[in-house]
């Protein structure tokens, strides 16, 4: 007796026109330009040992990978050079790198903030 009256429920119509677009917002889009995306960078460590190590960067895409410390066969050269890389394919880890720290400057005008703790005396 004390329902609430539900939501609209959204669908996709298919085969619509889509609506009426005003002469103002028909400007012409900005050229697209390409611009390579750097690719992620990792730091890879073997699931079976844990070591960790550097996958190559050039070469054949054929080539198998190994563990330098446990000489694991870890994937295939070009499933590491993939952006997302197919983690379900190897037997290594990806741990993201940390973009390096920002260093701050402190402008020479700025006065150094102290911080001072009081503490009241208890008889």
């Amino acid at each position: 007796m004390n329902e609430r009256a539900r939501r609209p429920i959204l669908h996709l119509k298919l085969g619509s026109t889509p609506p009426a677009v005003s002469a103002e917002s028909e400007r012409p889009a900005a050229p697209i330009t390409a611009t390579a995306a750097a690719p992620a960078l990792y730091t890879w460590k073997c699931r079976p040992c844990g070591t960790p190590f550097v996958p190559p960067r050039e070469g054949p895409d054929g080539e198998p990978v190994r563990c330098p410390a446990c000489n694991a066969r870890l994937g295939r050269a070009a499933d590491f050079r993939l952006d997302p890389p197919p983690l379900d394919k190897l037997r290594a880890r990806a741990v993201k790198v940390a973009p390096p720290p920002v260093a701050m400057t402190v402008a020479r005008s700025a006065k150094p903030v102290v911080m001072v703790k009081v503490l009241k005396k208890v008889r």
